[in-house]
């Protein structure tokens, strides 16, 4: 009850700074996270203080924040597909994050979550764990949102954990619009920002204030109260990590077997990529995996002899264990492998090209360095590598039939 009453007296005194100015109003289109958002965000050091929230036309200036050295990903999906859905049934988006698979419900009016549960490796691996639902939506935002914006609900939890033990309790919630102006953080500058306080959920969830704005799906800056020292723990937006780009996957014969060749960038969240094969292009299966090296070129041999048109894709796992999917690459068994001649080579030589047309034609040395290109060549006119210098040369060809690959030794 002492909470309570305190939490209704914080309300009030809010309620009445804030009634002096509205300010921005944060709307549900403008603020509501959407499927594929994704976050990148920074813990700073503590500080023992925070500057004047209330009012309107401030200038909050966190620009000075240090960095603690800890990051965190943030990645909104659709529940479907996602194990304990049914547990969940009025979500219509989640959210991974730190193992941790959140359901939420927004709307118009709020959004929040409706409760959470550990991603399928934590639980396969017998990790103990924690999950949670509650009665209705805990509301981290509601709208229209402004500085004269005051609520308050109350709702019950259940938990359950792997060990056995269940609790229930009623808890309360409550978001108050405290001030306006503009923010400044390490990793920019923000005009139209609300101040909102929140304080609510299991066991007191909360007590820290919001910094939000119209267009991005995620607070700019939280601050948190510490109950321990009391000092205040800063979170802040550092951009939104960059998606996992694969360019240029292909599948080729190589020593009459198919050789997988792509380009990925931006794979800092990425785990690995898994290899999967499928002989009707509807039914893959892994067979295979590549790990993450912090280039952008991979590779990937399958030990294996198609006696029919074959298809593959790249299943990337991130290190939150949400996966996503290549386009499919198909390799059809009548397709002609390449060669070179003379292999060994000393002087000059030949590429096979089984079409009977120009194809493009390139040349790597062993450390990557483009050394002959062709984009009209003939398997009639010769390739001079007396200048070459001895190792082991890759061959890139693309005829009518698409890209294939081949070697030889230079002597």
């Amino acid at each position: 009850m002492k909470q309570k009453l305190q939490n209704l007296f914080f309300l009030f005194l809010l309620g009445t700074i804030g009634a002096k100015a509205q300010g921005p109003v944060i709307t549900a289109a403008g603020f509501n996270p959407v499927i594929g958002d994704s976050y990148l965000i920074k813990y700073a050091n503590q500080i023992t203080k925070l500057p004047n929230l209330s009012g309107g036309d401030n200038v909050w200036d966190f620009s000075s924040l240090i960095d603690e050295g800890n990051t965190d990903t943030v990645i909104y999906v659709s529940p479907k597909g996602l194990s304990f859905l049914d547990s969940f049934p009025t979500s219509n988006i989640a959210r991974i994050e730190l193992g941790i698979v959140t359901f939420y419900q927004k709307d118009s009016n709020a959004w929040g979550p409706i409760g959470d549960y550990p991603l399928d490796s934590i639980v396969n691996s017998g990790e103990n764990f924690t999950s949670t639902r509650y009665s209705s939506r805990l509301n981290f935002m509601v709208y229209p949102m402004s500085v004269n914006t005051n609520f308050s609900d109350s709702f019950q939890y259940f938990q359950r954990s792997s060990w056995g033990q269940t609790s229930t309790s009623t808890q309360y919630d409550t978001l108050i619009g405290v001030g306006y102006g503009k923010l400044k953080i390490p990793s920019g500058n923000y005009d139209s920002v609300v101040c909102v306080y929140f304080n609510g959920g299991i066991n007191g969830f909360g007590g820290r204030f919001f910094f939000i704005t119209n267009g991005v799906h995620y607070p700019l800056l939280e601050v948190v109260k510490t109950t321990t020292s009391g000092l205040w723990q800063p979170y802040y937006l550092s951009g939104s990590p960059l998606p996992l780009q694969i360019s240029s996957f292909n599948v080729v014969w190589q020593s009459k077997m198919p050789y997988l060749q792509w380009e990925a960038a931006n794979t800092e969240n990425t785990k690995a990529f898994n290899i999967q094969r499928s002989v009707d292009g509807h039914s893959f299966s892994t067979v295979g995996q590549v790990g993450v090296s912090g280039g952008i070129s991979y590779h990937f041999e399958d030990n294996y002899i198609p006696t029919s048109t074959v298809y593959y894709r790249l299943q990337q796992v991130d290190k939150n264990g949400q996966t996503f999917y290549s386009s499919t690459a198909r390799l059809t068994v009548n397709s002609q492998p390449i060669t070179v001649f003379p292999n060994p080579a000393k002087g000059t030589i030949h590429v096979s090209i089984p079409s009977g047309t120009a194809a493009h034609v390139m040349i790597y040395d062993a450390i990557g360095r483009l050394v002959y290109e062709n984009k009209t060549y003939s398997s009639v006119q010769p390739i001079a590598t007396d200048i070459w210098s001895k190792g082991t040369y890759l061959v890139k060809v693309k005829d009518n039939e698409g890209w294939k690959v081949s070697s030889f030794e230079k002597e």
